[in-house]
């Protein structure tokens, strides 16, 4: 039973549920978001306030069962106000333990992007200190009209066994 304007809908989207929402989302986003997204709008969600007098009724009928002046504590009215007021708590259960999904996420996600921003820095680097090794050798060679006799002589000294100098 449900209160007017409400349904009940599993806590966990469905296949059918994740492929109809890809198919009307505007932006295509992978299914794991789709179901983040679902179970923040769930915990989002407006609860069905319950009736004003339903912890006032369900205390009536526990005393009138405790002292033996009327119906037991598992009469249709306790257990409807029971199934009510448990239903409130474990909505609120639900509702936090998404936020608190949604919230570990958000911090996962965040570590990643440090991550990949002090990666990136050590890959520029790093790039950097080899761009400038190959110019300083590009310059050397450059300015030295010698280079090609130097080079020749230690490939002819290495094939001798005598080393470079």
């Amino acid at each position: 039973m449900t209160a007017p304007g409400y349904r009940l809908v599993p806590e966990e989207p469905t296949q059918e549920m994740i492929d109809i929402g890809m198919d009307h989302t505007a932006d295509p986003c992978w299914p794991d978001r789709l179901v983040k997204a679902y179970k923040a709008m769930l915990a989002a969600a407006p609860q069905p306030e319950p009736p004003a007098d339903l912890v006032e009724r369900a205390d009536k009928a526990w005393i009138n069962w405790a002292t033996g002046r009327g119906t037991t504590p598992v009469g249709p009215e306790f257990l409807a106000a029971f199934a009510q007021e448990h239903a409130a708590v474990e909505n609120k259960r639900i509702r936090d333990d998404a936020l608190a999904a949604l919230m570990d996420a958000e911090h996962d996600l965040g570590e990643a992007r440090l991550d990949l921003a002090a990666e990136k820095a050590r890959a520029d680097k790093a790039e950097k200190a080899l761009t400038d090794i190959v110019e300083q050798d590009v310059i050397e060679i450059a300015l030295d009209p010698g280079w090609p006799q130097r080079i020749a002589a230690a490939a002819i000294r290495a094939r001798k066994g005598g080393g470079d100098e």
